[in-house]
């Protein structure tokens, strides 16, 4: 991957998955969910998905060690569009994973997550509801739907042998980050910071269960949260993230112009 820095965007190229990706600037303030959604506004860009606040990390990491330059807060903790939606599929409990799309709908959401949190409330919103059943079907479509956890977290290996890892080829891992080229490129990013094992935390079915008992026709929602220096240990994922804790907000600006050529890069090389 290729970071270019033509602040206050910043510009990553040859990213798996995503080809060229612009950031905003980091936030230099820890912000809850409602805050982190409306800080990416004033630059023309949308909440970080897991995926890209993963990309941004091993993106400046790698061009810090190369030149020295900062971190832009991309090393504390992430907040992101991504969401983990719990529901019951006629069967048993299922975990969705999807981000919100940038329309008023999802953040109207999110300030309704943000007052239920803070009152120690979940946010269970009817299945039926327009925003959350496209966002299940999104998730169904791209096969980013799991079985709900029965422990609190999962542990894996990130040690890589010919580009593979345990941690990576997770369905799990995958169903949250969105593909396994991102989630590799987590693990090898982990590898380097002398992580041998990632984590992945959510609720559990007996905690579903509960606060949704008797509720069959609801979902449960909470964003999901990527661990930092200052919470949780770097690259943990957190799907029990809650929308009144704080982390760092970073936007991507979708329709972003072909970079010229001439502009200077810093290689940022990858395992």
């Amino acid at each position: 991957m290729k970071l270019i820095r033509p602040q206050p965007t910043y510009d990553v190229n040859d990213v798996p998955v995503y080809g060229k990706v612009r950031f905003t600037s980091g936030s230099t303030d820890f912000l809850d969910s409602p805050n982190a959604m409306e800080f990416p506004r004033k630059s023309g860009g949308f909440l970080q998905s897991l995926g890209h606040g993963i990309v941004a990390r091993v993106a400046f990491h790698e061009d810090n060690e190369a030149t020295g330059r900062d971190l832009d807060g991309s090393d504390e903790y992430q907040k992101t569009s991504t969401v983990s939606i719990k529901y019951h599929n006629g069967k048993g409990w299922s975990s969705a994973f999807m981000e919100l799309p940038d329309e008023e709908a999802s953040f109207e959401l999110v300030k309704a997550g943000y007052k239920k949190n803070k009152n120690n409330r979940e946010l269970a919103i009817p299945r039926s509801e327009p925003l959350v059943a496209k966002l299940i079907g999104l998730a169904e479509e791209a096969g980013r739907v799991r079985p709900v956890f029965k422990a609190r977290s999962l542990q894996l290996s990130t040690k890589q042998s010919r580009g593979h890892s345990e941690y990576g080829s997770n369905s799990d891992i995958i169903a949250i980050v969105g593909n396994a080229e991102i989630a590799e490129l987590n693990a090898a990013y982990l590898q380097k910071r002398q992580r041998e094992h990632g984590f992945l935390y959510d609720l559990t079915e007996s905690e579903v269960e509960s606060e949704l008992k008797g509720k069959k026709d609801q979902a449960l929602i909470r964003p999901v949260g990527l661990g930092g220096n200052n919470y949780f240990d770097i690259g943990d994922i957190n799907a029990d993230d809650d929308f009144n804790y704080y982390g760092r907000a970073r936007g991507v600006v979708h329709g972003a112009r072909e970079i010229p050529l001439e502009t200077k890069v810093a290689e940022v090389s990858r395992a």
